[in-house]
């Protein structure tokens, strides 16, 4: 595209954007229609349910854990009658009554009704009632429950069955969503798999919870519980030493939340300050205003390690001036250098700005005139960089924030992480990029594509530090060592297109994890000048890649541990999904992430 061209593409491109995202948006279905579709329990599920239960190869007590303080008896008998509702019977229920007199006999009136419910005396509040409650447990697995809440009648069901099915559980937590006044299910909160940094910025592990009871006690969660969000504080401080895989997600939502109780806080600074304090992670923890998240500021080591920033390029001026000034002018970071990849240019204005350029003693000018190829000039530049971390940068961004690089490389440095990637706006103001998401469009796809600034996404994972698959090379920040160990980008299979995506998860297998930050803001005006991959040539190409992607990652393109099987891989919206991957009929465990069984031919 000519350069004069240019100011007047971008606006239309970006209309037309809005154009086709409304038209996705009104064609997506909504709770109550997703609900009656695929999440009442009918009598099909009802008997599918029961020879699940009949299924198991045994059937451990669950210890359900009340500290009921005076709760309204409104809500307790509801709570009691979803306990007395579940297809999976085997639970004692252990209540802390509180100190009224009133709330003492309406418990002992229910505990002489049924055996299964256990009351203690009130000697004890606060921390030390829920100490004296997890030291009267004798069975092996526990539960918190809230007089707020409403456990689903297959909710004990399916948090015991995936805890035998995965021997070394330790944790088994569900999907839940929120009642209103009137009864009606809304605001779904589907949960992803075990995701460590977005535990830092709220509680998102929620309701329900089970635990192993040996191995909660054995960690003492209440130790230095600080005031305020206790719930916060015993999971960080009981998951800081387990594996991952001692983490289990069941993708259903099994618990009802009343709206009231859920606009409690969920977040708490000071028990992720004593959680980063205990594991030795140098970082301040501030509450981000207007919502309950945290942020939490990883401190660079000392001195700041040097950054090669590699921006590969053809001609497309007034993007790579916009691209490289903007860096320049804006970016408050210690110890840095760009290097511009031109793979080729020649218009003269933009050859003639390169010579300028240069001038700067921050920035290097690398010819490499091979046939366009993403991941080789990356492998090229970053294989002769003089920087400790690199920072991967398309042209066409521009920065937002002074502390962009700060906060990646604060979070690229720290053990056991891979590649940081950004959050990047289009020119109009709408999310481009919150993370990938695997599956997507049989590929891969950004989250909560088009969202504005006011707009938090599910469960406010569009404005929250957490760990994804994969994010974009658009802007991603990886340490050299780690970029080189796993071989750079596979320039021979992805020389365009899932370069980034296929990189992200060899740098996941090697152990370490791909983690998107919200406070690095960018802008990236995406493919202004790339073209279209219409053209049969392109297409094909395309094709050929994506072929190899799915040849080569299938199982994570099938079950993306950072999202859930209930929303769509039709789209990037985080959207609830006309045809889920899992169903009540069997369990989830069991199927190959596409709803089917596993060995069933596709």
């Amino acid at each position: 595209m000519p350069s004069w061209l240019e100011p007047f593409a971008r606006p239309f491109l970006l209309w037309n954007r809005r154009r086709l995202h409304r038209r996705v948006q009104a064609r997506l279905i909504d709770y109550p229609h997703w609900i009656a579709a695929h999440d009442t329990v009918d009598t099909s599920a009802r008997a599918a349910l029961q020879d699940r239960l009949a299924s198991l190869p045994s059937r451990p007590v669950v210890t359900l854990l009340l500290a009921a303080a005076d709760a309204p008896q409104a809500l307790v008998r509801q709570l009691l009658a979803t306990l007395e509702g579940q297809i999976y019977a085997h639970w004692l229920l252990l209540v802390e009554p509180g100190a009224t007199a009133g709330s003492m006999l309406f418990w002992q009136q229910r505990a002489g009704g049924d055996q299964r419910i256990r009351v203690m005396q009130a000697s004890a509040q606060g921390v030390e009632a829920r100490r004296c409650l997890i030291a009267a447990v004798h069975t092996d697995w526990l539960a918190w429950i809230d007089p707020a809440e409403q456990w689903r009648e297959h909710a004990l069901l399916l948090l015991v069955e995936a805890a035998l099915h995965y021997a070394g559980a330790v944790l088994v937590y569900g999907d839940e969503d929120r009642v209103d006044a009137a009864g009606r299910r809304c605001d779904p909160q589907f949960k992803c798999d075990w995701n460590c940094e977005l535990l830092l910025s709220h509680n998102y592990i929620g309701r329900p919870a089970m635990w192993q009871t040996f191995s909660l006690r054995a960690a003492d969660p209440f130790a230095d519980e600080p005031p305020g969000a206790w719930q916060h504080h015993l999971v960080l401080r009981a998951t800081q030493d387990l594996a991952p895989t001692a983490i289990v997600h069941v993708p259903h939502v099994l618990c009802h939340l009343q709206i009231d109780a859920a606009a409690r806080p969920t977040a708490s600074v000071a028990a992720v300050q004593a959680h980063l304090a205990r594991i030795k992670a140098p970082a301040h923890v501030e509450m981000q205003p207007g919502f309950d998240g945290l942020q939490v500021r990883f401190a660079l080591p000392q001195p700041a390690p040097a950054v090669t920033i590699v921006i590969p390029t053809r001609n497309g001026l007034s993007l790579l001036r916009q691209c490289v000034g903007s860096i320049l002018q804006r970016t408050r970071y210690p110890d840095y250098d760009i290097v511009i990849v031109d793979n080729g240019s020649d218009d003269p204005a933009c050859l003639d700005w390169l010579r300028h350029i240069t001038a700067d003693a921050r920035v290097s000018l690398r010819r490499d005139d091979r046939p366009f190829n993403f991941a080789a000039l990356n492998n090229a530049a970053v294989e002769n960089a003089r920087g400790e971390v690199v920072a991967l940068v398309n042209n066409d961004i521009e920065v937002i924030s002074q502390d962009w690089l700060t906060e990646m490389v604060g979070l690229a440095m720290r053990p056991q992480i891979g590649a940081v990637g950004a959050r990047l706006w289009y020119g109009d103001g709408t999310l481009q990029h919150a993370g990938v998401i695997l599956g997507v469009g049989g590929g891969a796809g950004h989250a909560h594509k088009r969202l504005t600034r006011n707009q938090p996404g599910m469960m406010g994972r569009a404005q929250r530090l957490q760990s994804f698959s994969a994010v974009t090379a658009a802007c991603l920040v990886v340490r050299r060592a780690s970029f080189q160990a796993v071989g750079g980008m596979d320039a021979a299979n992805f020389a365009v297109a899932f370069n980034d995506i296929d990189f992200c998860l060899r740098l996941r297998a090697s152990g370490l994890r791909n983690v998107w930050t919200p406070f690095a803001e960018l802008y990236h005006h995406e493919s202004v000048t790339r073209g279209s991959d219409r053209h049969p040539e392109k297409k094909q190409r395309f094709l050929r890649e994506l072929a190899v992607m799915q040849q080569r990652w299938a199982p994570m393109l099938a079950c993306d541990p950072a999202y859930n099987p209930n929303l769509t891989l039709d789209n990037e919206h985080f959207a609830l999904a006309d045809q889920p991957r899992v169903s009540l009929l069997r369990p989830w465990f069991l199927t190959d992430g596409g709803g089917l069984e596993v060995g069933t031919p596709k």
